[in-house]
């Protein structure tokens, strides 16, 4: 089966995430979510999410990894406690109310857009196909 419907993806038994006509990652979803060791995922809950995804996204700390995620931002950490910091901080600097910021697993959506972003660094790097 294909899809682009990580909610259907979800379901099955064995998937491959594929960019640019490559295999980036496969394996069972609960396997993938739980091998992912890229940081921590934050949700962010704000009044105006696109304002919000314009400063988080050129922030340094967060090194490019915001993702919308319906009216809610994901965010890729290291440390949580530095990143709800650094958001909070934002959120005052440019007076947009943050209504709420928790760690929340990893979904396959949010492991497709990692995987895109490492295979890019890749890319960029000039490494190898692997």
């Amino acid at each position: 089966m294909t899809t682009h419907y990580m909610d259907e993806a979800e379901h099955c038994q064995l998937l491959a995430f594929m960019y640019q006509g490559r295999v980036i990652a496969r394996g069972k979803p609960n396997l993938l979510k739980e091998g992912m060791k890229a940081g921590v995922l934050l949700e962010v809950i704000c009044t105006q999410p696109m304002l919000a995804y314009r400063y988080l996204v050129i922030d340094p700390l967060f090194h490019q990894q915001v993702s919308l995620f319906g009216s809610r931002l994901h965010l890729l950490v290291e440390d949580p406690v530095e990143g709800q910091r650094r958001v909070q901080q934002l959120g005052q600097k440019y007076d947009l109310p943050i209504e709420q910021i928790i760690s929340v697993p990893f979904s396959l959506e949010d492991l497709f857009v990692i995987y895109i972003a490492m295979e890019q660094g890749r890319l960029k790097a000039g490494e190898p196909e692997q």
